[in-house]
């Protein structure tokens, strides 16, 4: 039984594990003082009106590796409208905010990251499409390979718990 536990354990680590950057459907990196500011969004392109994902991260530009900012600073606009704005405080290395883009169009992006008592600044744009036309946004389907992942991952912790108990009704006879 601990084996099929551990093995469920197992699977769901690797379906659930986080993301190595913030590009999600889409998303820009550009490169400041050496360090790599990474910023994703979900869906792509988000649909006005709709609630999308943005993510920061921050990297080395020599190593490749994630850095942990302190907090990243966000403000995203359509020219003088706000459409979201405040510091997010990173859950392992990463920021996220779900917001509504509310007018399709192209917005800039702009984020401060506070690493090791510097502040390192990027925009980056995103355009939201329009809504669909009954107005109301269409639904963001999930990945193809997110259902087939997870049935995949199901049908291995099954196989193994069933395996181990078949080599555990050996021993006892």
């Amino acid at each position: 039984m601990r084996k099929l536990i551990a093995a469920l354990a197992a699977s769901f680590m690797l379906l659930a594990g986080s993301p190595a950057s913030a590009h999600l459907a889409g998303g820009d990196d550009i490169v400041v003082d050496g360090r790599i500011l990474d910023f994703g969004y979900d869906p792509a392109p988000p649909v006005a009106g709709a609630t999308t994902t943005f993510a920061f991260n921050l990297g080395d530009e020599t190593t490749s590796k994630a850095l942990a900012p302190e907090s990243v600073w966000v403000r995203i606009a359509q020219g003088d409208a706000i459409a979201f704005a405040g510091t997010l405080a990173p859950a392992n290395g990463s920021a996220t905010v779900q917001a509504v883009l509310p007018s399709p169009g192209a917005y800039d992006v702009t984020a401060r990251y506070s690493y090791g008592g510097r502040e390192l600044d990027g925009t980056f744009q995103v355009t939201a499409a329009p809504a669909a036309a009954s107005g109301t946004p269409e639904p963001h389907a999930p990945a193809p390979w997110s259902s087939t992942a997870a049935l995949l991952a199901l049908a291995a912790a099954g196989g193994i718990g069933y395996f181990a108990g078949l080599r555990g009704a050996r021993k006892r006879i």
